[in-house]
């Protein structure tokens, strides 16, 4: 299942205010699918890269008002399409940050790969007829995806795995297909109430 289209639909956008001067937003979105599918993780993983909002984003027009629930809806005959209801509110209180979802978002990275015949599918090879060494390479676009939680383990221990090769079924890539390229983090303090402060490293 892949995300194909993100609209949102503008006749749905409502907004309400309570006693307490909270203000909630209201926003749809019409999500279009390649197979039918109620996977909700893939919608939120995909989505942002064709406009989907994401969790804890800031609204567009109010700083103080927040992504807290997104409510996916299979809709349709064929189940392919979703209507997406997303809620941004100020009413936001302070939550544990490591209960928080991890935000992935994809892209491509162009990788050198060696070649050592053409399209014809023949050897290339320099004037004295022999194999280039090292071989000529061409820049191959691989899917790259981003993933950023928070966690307690600094980035340097993160970093041990650089270079790791999936064993299990990833991200529907099978075993040995994704590498893990390494990470980088920022440090930050959560107050829990009711224990002592903990050190975040965001990765």
């Amino acid at each position: 299942m892949s995300v194909i289209e993100v609209k949102e639909i503008h006749q749905q956008r409502r907004g309400q205010i309570d006693k307490f001067l909270n203000r909630t937003y209201y926003r749809a979105y019409r999500v279009l699918c390649d197979t039918t599918s109620d996977d909700a993780a893939i919608i939120y993983a995909q989505g942002p890269a064709k406009g989907l909002p994401v969790m804890w984003q800031q609204h567009p027009n109010d700083s103080s008002a927040y992504v807290t629930e997104m409510a996916p809806q299979a809709e349709g005959e064929d189940g392919k399409e979703h209507i997406v209801l997303v809620t941004y509110t100020t009413a936001v209180q302070e939550l544990n940050p490591l209960l928080m979802p991890p935000i992935g978002s994809w892209s491509t990275q162009e990788i050198p790969v060696p070649i050592d015949y053409d399209v014809f599918g023949d050897a290339i090879l320099n004037t004295a007829e022999d194999a280039y060494d090292p071989a000529i390479e061409i820049p191959f676009p691989m899917p790259r995806l981003s993933v950023s939680r928070n966690e307690l383990i600094s980035p340097s221990v993160w970093n041990l795995m650089a270079g790791s090769i999936n064993l299990d079924i990833f991200q529907g890539f099978p075993p040995n297909a994704c590498r893990f390229l390494g990470c980088s983090g920022t440090e930050n303090t959560y107050t829990d109430p009711n224990t002592n402060a903990l050190v975040l490293k965001q990765v």
